[in-house]
């Protein structure tokens, strides 16, 4: 009975040192921004393609008694960064990197960073570990025709925008290409807003529009079809 009651004792007090030492934990705000192309109306997260280049960063908020919810200061402490597994780099104080999407292979990022911090509670130094994945995507073309006329009449005006997302170069290093019923279009306006007739013999299935763009060492392809 006396040996169970100090094993009972000694396995609280691990216990609770354990959830008291993890209580002191700074947390981590992680934050990841591909450098790639998406249009200036696009509200959502973008995401990296292969060979994106993307921007990690992180601070560390004390959840200390007196100092919660501050910055932790690391400029003096040393960092660590690990992408899928492997070391990546190190440095006093690095809180910001900029890594390359893989090429091939993957369907997501593996990111781990560990950090030193110094507890002025304790007086101690504790090694911490954060871990995130960031997606991987492809990239895509979406094509849109608001003004494309309800019935597909031969020799009648439409107008088809193309929006491309997620390219590793801006829209000046992006190339287009558009077919009409799998005829190149005699007319355009700029290059990604294609303003055309619709052909003079129109088959039964409708007007079909296809473009392909390129540029960045990618290519997306998109088709819009009316019947």
């Amino acid at each position: 009975m006396r040996s169970f009651l100090i094993c009972t004792i000694v396995g609280v007090t691990l216990f609770s040192f354990a959830g008291f030492a993890y209580a002191r934990e700074p947390l981590f705000f992680s934050s990841w921004s591909p450098q790639n192309y998406a249009p200036s109306w696009f509200e959502g997260k973008r995401l990296p393609v292969n060979e994106t280049p993307i921007r990690l960063s992180f601070e560390l908020v004390s959840r200390n008694p007196g100092d919660e919810g501050k910055i932790v200061d690391i400029s003096g402490r040393e960092v660590r960064w690990y992408v899928n597994d492997e070391f990546y780099t190190k440095g006093n104080g690095l809180q910001t990197v900029i890594i390359k999407a893989p090429k091939y292979g993957r369907e997501d990022i593996d990111i781990k960073i560990s950090a030193v911090f110094y507890d002025s509670e304790t007086g101690e130094t504790y090694l911490t570990n954060h871990y995130f994945s960031i997606p991987l995507s492809s990239p895509r073309l979406i094509l849109s025709s608001p003004l494309f006329p309800s019935t597909t009449l031969a020799g009648a005006s439409f107008v088809v925008d193309a929006f491309p997302f997620f390219f590793n170069t801006m829209l000046g290093g992006l190339d287009i290409s558009w077919l009409v019923n799998n005829i190149k279009p005699t007319e355009s306006g700029d290059s990604f807003s294609l303003k055309a007739l619709i052909p003079g013999s129109v088959p039964s299935g409708g007007v079909r529009v296809d473009a392909t763009v390129k540029g960045g060492g990618q290519q997306a392809s998109s088709s819009f079809v009316t019947r």
